[in-house]
């Protein structure tokens, strides 16, 4: 994985994605790339013009143009279509995991983190246009269900499970989960312990400048994205491991 530069003020906003895909660059390359590549849309559309933030979305872009030579020949990344899916079902099997733990009772603080760091993810498909329906919804159930957690266990209450059951199947429709109570969509900030929540986000929808399928933005200075990519890729994962290195999710 090509080095980046420590992300500078003006664009701040965009550190989650990048930490993201720093995390799962050996797990999952394309995950990681599309991490970036989110990351990269959001600094465009900001137009930022201090000479840090100018210096940072070159080496952006030029990693984004390395990484992608590197995964020539995946199957995952052989249109938008088939990438899409890949980024969502990675990150629906992050959610699932949490959601289970969180049904069954097992709830921990790595469960609420496994909720926040899904979400993230699920933000991510919006590099390929507008995020559908069920993702927003799961989306603000992640973000609220992960806040539901971690006030209780302040609070030094008992986390209890959520009523009713959820079809956790991945590969289906939309899956049933309650909608959070109006104006508790907690935000998500990246914190030097990783994500904070805060009340009152709104989901982000990508820039709008560049919104589009990747192989639809077709700016000059943006990477091509014709997609050949990389070895065979492996499956989307059944959990997630936060950690300050790259952890390995996936089986062997």
């Amino acid at each position: 994985m090509s080095s980046l530069e420590p992300v500078p003020d003006e664009l701040k906003h965009i550190q989650p994605f990048i930490q993201r895909g720093q995390e799962v660059a050996r797990a999952d390359p394309i995950v990681s790339y599309f991490c970036k590549y989110y990351a990269a849309q959001l600094s465009i559309a900001k137009q930022g013009t201090s000479p840090a933030t100018q210096s940072y979305l070159l080496n952006l872009l030029d990693t984004l143009e390395t990484e992608k030579a590197q995964l020539q020949g995946s199957e995952s990344m052989s249109d938008d279509t088939t990438a899409c899916a890949h980024c969502t079902q990675f990150a629906l099997r992050i959610f699932a995991k949490a959601d289970t733990e969180d049904r069954e009772g097992k709830a921990s603080k790595a469960t609420a983190r496994n909720f926040i760091v899904s979400s993230q993810f699920m933000q991510v498909v919006a590099a390929f246009g507008e995020l559908d329906d069920g993702i927003k919804e799961k989306m603000r159930y992640a973000k609220w269900r992960a806040a539901e957690i971690l006030k209780a266990m302040r609070e030094g209450r008992e986390v209890v499970p959520p009523s009713g059951e959820a079809d956790v199947e991945v590969q289906g429709g939309v899956m049933g989960w309650p909608s959070p109570p109006q104006g508790q969509s907690p935000q998500i900030q990246q914190g030097p312990q990783g994500p904070q929540i805060q009340q009152g986000s709104q989901l982000q929808q990508g820039p709008q400048s560049q919104q589009g399928p990747p192989s639809q933005l077709g700016q000059p200075q943006w990477p091509d994205t014709s997609y050949h990519s990389s070895p065979q890729p492996q499956a989307p994962p059944h959990s997630y491991t936060p950690s300050h290195h790259t952890p390995d999710i996936l089986p062997s």
